[in-house]
């Protein structure tokens, strides 16, 4: 008999915080919010756009 073959299955999120920049008046010079996206490791949200696009959130 064969070895049974398992399907490989797609990592799942770490958790990780994304940066965003803020406006500096009167809120912090940076935002942190956690992300669980694929990238899976902390990032800043030009990097995502970079990978992912902005088309989902552009308003039209």
């Amino acid at each position: 008999m064969g070895a049974a073959i398992t399907p490989l299955r797609k990592p799942t999120p770490v958790a990780h915080v994304e940066t965003i920049p803020g406006s500096g008046d009167g809120e912090s010079r940076t935002i942190s919010v956690r992300c669980w996206c694929p990238i899976g490791h902390d990032h800043t949200y030009a990097e995502w756009v970079e990978l992912f696009g902005r088309s989902q959130y552009d308003v039209r």
